[in-house]
């Protein structure tokens, strides 16, 4: 099985063929051409269909003053996904603190490249979703926001040195 091709700042995978032509009293005939491999991902498996959710608590503070508590769940109804589908994101924000808070989404891509048992990550936000300001001691429910995956590349699952 080929691994997907990719290109990024701390390595690549590239395919590509070369062809030499012979032909009795003609010059030899070179051509190299490039293709690119995407390697298949079924999402239908039960471990990409399954349900993701989790809590998150945060102690806000000022100076070394506690001024409360923020408090998240959030869950999507699974864990795989492909570019160009909606994720509708379900949560709960209670904020218990004096001042205001604006819940935020985010879809990050993270690349890892491993050389000599060096690991480099590298994370960027690919997708953001931004709701109301909560005010300070008040709640906040998403009933299926909408988050758009952007189109990015293929995860690449089935290589030892870039995943």
């Amino acid at each position: 099985t080929l691994v997907t091709s990719f290109e990024g700042k701390h390595g690549s995978i590239r395919y590509w063929v070369k062809v030499k032509l012979h032909r009795p009293w003609a010059t030899v005939k070179k051509i190299k051409k490039e293709f690119t491999v995407i390697e298949p991902i079924d999402i239908n498996t039960p471990s990409l269909l399954a349900p993701q959710a989790g809590t998150k608590e945060k102690m806000a503070r000022t100076w070394y003053r506690s001024c409360g508590q923020v408090s998240i769940t959030a869950k999507i109804e699974r864990k795989g996904y492909t570019p160009g589908e909606v994720i509708p994101v379900f949560a709960e924000f209670d904020n218990s603190t004096s001042r205001s808070v604006v819940p935020k989404a985010y879809i990050t891509q993270t690349q890892t490249f491993i050389a000599r048992g060096t690991m480099k990550q590298k994370r960027a936000v690919v997708a953001t979703l931004c709701g109301d300001i909560v005010g300070a001691r008040r709640r906040e429910t998403w009933h299926g926001r909408a988050i758009k995956i952007p189109p990015v590349g293929p995860s690449i699952l089935q290589c030892r040195i870039i995943k």
